[in-house]
């Protein structure tokens, strides 16, 4: 009688390990064919204000958390109506080039992102001057340091779920031209909780 059950729980169980390996086979190769199309969920001009100096070298890379994508690689592009001065290298993501006088004024082209699920676009504006007037006036680091434990890259350690507020000195920027009214301030992670 023992054998007998040994015997049937083996002729039971490779009827519902087949039904099982077949359904997760299938499951498997149809997610494998469901991919989603890539997102833009970090467009260029939030990253940082792209901005080129006449005369000066220009290089901007932008974040690889720029679009969202499912497979393993992603191709960029970008449209024809760039100006002259300007290239792009989509293997490393950077903008790159020297700007004249003429150049002055701002653009706006497509920047693609393409895997074989499908493309997402976004508009990026970039913005030539001919001299931003603006210089680094008292430095920055010795600032930092004065708000809390620096880690010796240029970030600042805090302590996790105290409060904190940063107020930079008012000579931190210099202009010869006119006051400066905007300021930026980029994060190389997501911080839910700072405010600039």
């Amino acid at each position: 009688m023992h054998s007998n059950l040994v015997c049937a729980n083996c002729r039971l169980a490779p009827t519902g390990m087949t039904f099982f390996y077949t359904l997760s086979t299938f499951l498997v190769g149809f997610s494998s064919l469901v991919q989603a199309i890539p997102q833009l969920t970090f467009p260029v001009n939030a990253q940082v204000p792209p901005l080129a100096v006449v005369s000066q070298p220009f290089s901007f890379t932008f974040s690889p958390s720029t679009f969202s994508y499912d497979s393993p690689s992603i191709s960029y592009s970008i449209s024809n109506d760039t100006p002259s001065w300007l290239s792009f290298d989509a293997s490393t993501r950077t903008f790159s080039g020297t700007p004249a006088s003429s150049d002055v004024g701002n653009f706006t082209f497509t920047l693609s992102a393409r895997d074989n699920a499908g493309t997402a676009v976004g508009d990026v504006t970039f913005l030539v001057v001919q001299d931003d007037g603006v210089s680094v006036g008292r430095d920055l680091e010795s600032q930092l340091e004065g708000f809390g434990g620096v880690d010796g890259n240029g970030g600042i350690v805090l302590d996790n779920q105290n409060a904190f507020t940063w107020q930079f000195a008012q000579d931190t920027f210099k202009t010869s031209n006119s006051p400066i009214t905007t300021y930026y301030a980029v994060s190389t992670g997501i911080v839910s909780s700072l405010h600039y």
